[in-house]
């Protein structure tokens, strides 16, 4: 295994002033929309079905997640990447966004089941794809700082994936275990949003390596002209 730090991918306009990138700009309208979609939806269907305690719930949650848009925005703004990337980002926050949108009273699109196997609800069609996603961030990082995991990539990242979904699961039952009307779900709900990470390790790594690639390569590698987003 060898590593090699990233270069200098700073952009500037023509006056050599700092200016936005992509991934600035991405980050920028999911905290506003982010902000909508408290202000219009979440907010009420808390107060409306879950009452204070479950606000709370809500707080910290919402906390963690700044924390970690955040840090993944200081992170990754260093590297070149890809416009698909970031596509593929949204996609899988705009299904995060969508999961807390009230279809009727009491029933959030979260709640709604896909398949009649165990409880497959819209939820863990989100850790499948979300677990997609963080694995092309990995991946991004890893090319950048030359990290070469050869045989054991797959067994690695599957190891990386399933173990960053375990941290979030970790939250989810702090909350439960200080809030006692929380609402995510007590083990059987934690298992099971941990083997759909598994799922979606593993789809990850059976992805053809072009196909990942195309989303984890630096837009110079792939002869992409856009401008850098890091």
């Amino acid at each position: 295994m060898t590593a090699a730090g990233p270069g200098d991918s700073r952009v500037s306009d023509a006056g050599g002033h700092r200016r936005l990138r992509p991934l600035d700009w991405a980050v920028l309208l999911n905290g506003a929309l982010f902000g909508a979609m408290v202000a219009l939806f979440y907010w009420d269907r808390f107060e409306a079905h879950r009452r204070s305690a479950n606000v709370r719930e809500f707080f910290v949650y919402a906390c963690v997640f700044a924390i970690l848009i955040g840090w993944l925005w200081w992170w990754l703004r260093r590297f070149p990447v890809r416009w698909r990337l970031l596509i593929a980002g949204e996609a899988a926050l705009l299904l995060h966004f969508a999961g807390g949108v009230s279809i009727r009273p009491g029933v959030r699109v979260y709640d709604v089941r896909l398949l009649p196997i165990g409880d497959m609800r819209f939820d863990k069609l989100v850790h499948f794809i979300a677990c997609i996603g963080v694995g092309f961030i990995v991946g991004v990082i890893l090319r950048a700082y030359d990290v070469r995991l050869k045989r054991l990539r797959a067994v690695a990242m599957i190891l990386i994936l399933v173990g960053l979904g375990a941290l979030w699961e970790i939250c989810e039952y702090l909350v439960v275990s200080n809030f006692p009307d929380a609402g995510v779900g007590g083990y059987d709900n934690n298992m099971q949003d941990m083997i759909a990470n598994l799922a979606g390790s593993l789809a990850y790594v059976l992805l053809p390596e072009r196909w990942r690639a195309s989303f984890e390569s630096a837009p110079e590698e792939a002869g992409d002209d856009r401008p850098a987003a890091a």
